[in-house]
């Protein structure tokens, strides 16, 4: 192998290809509507009001307030966003928040696929973990056994932390799941198969509590949810509700 191969082999990382269930769970991406229509109702009248209009204000009263996934801002099913106005912040007593989200969505497992591509160099061909398929000239499965779901939810008001919770579903898939990822994706691509559905059920939910009690000095104005998926989690579903009272 000359200098300027060598050299260049030396820099050249190996890459290993993003897994397909990875790939599989970036394209599948839920672009909800994010057009608002106004509450007519008055939500200071209603036990439980849905504001899909984020001009209309949350009052600080001790009512629940409930927003769904369409409500927020979605950015490709990884992190939820929601700005609402708060109406009501004296600042001379403590505020109460209450605030619950019901989450659901897909875990992610590594099925360790990888494309394996041969690059001809002097002296001999060189093996290097890159490429896509079909452009492979050799394709491995080596499914690891962790399963992980994992949402974080983070509330602040006008840039106040209130709170920041997490909690996750992880587990570790059993050698009878590892070797059904295998020998199923193996088939496929026998079959000449590339884009891979999920040989596993992904599909799991999970409750976020962030509750908390702080005078907030008059200055909670607007409140911030962020919900979000991590290691791999994407979102489908989340029921919000929040409650804002005052401790007199």
């Amino acid at each position: 192998m000359n200098r300027a191969y060598r050299f260049a082999y030396l820099l050249l990382p190996t890459i290993i290809m993003t897994s397909s269930v990875e790939a599989k769970i970036l394209s599948e991406r839920n672009d909800l509507e994010l057009e608002k229509t106004w509450n007519e109702e008055d939500p200071r009248f209603e036990s439980t009001a849905s504001l899909q209009a984020r001009k209309d204000p949350i009052f600080i009263a001790g009512i629940k307030y409930s927003f769904d996934e369409r409500d927020f801002v979605n950015r490709w099913g990884r992190e939820y966003e929601l700005t609402i106005p708060v109406s009501g912040d004296s600042g001379e007593n403590q505020l109460i928040f209450d605030i619950e989200a019901a989450v659901e969505g897909n875990g992610f497992y590594n099925d360790g696929f990888e494309c394996h591509k041969y690059y001809p160099q002097p002296g001999g061909m060189v093996l290097i973990g890159s490429g896509y398929p079909p452009d492979c000239h050799r394709m491995t499965v080596n499914p690891r056994n962790q399963f992980k779901f994992i949402v974080n939810i983070d509330v602040k008001c006008s840039g106040i932390p209130i709170g920041n919770e997490s909690d996750d579903k992880n587990s570790l898939l059993s050698s009878q799941e590892v070797r059904e990822i295998k020998e199923t994706m193996e088939r496929w691509i026998s079959q000449g198969r590339y884009i891979f559905d999920s040989v596993i059920d992904r599909h799991r939910s999970i409750n976020l509590i962030v509750d908390n009690e702080l005078n907030t000095g008059g200055d909670c104005e607007s409140l911030t949810v962020k919900i979000s998926g991590r290691s791999g989690t994407t979102i489908s579903k989340i029921d919000l509700d929040v409650t804002i009272s005052e401790r007199f």
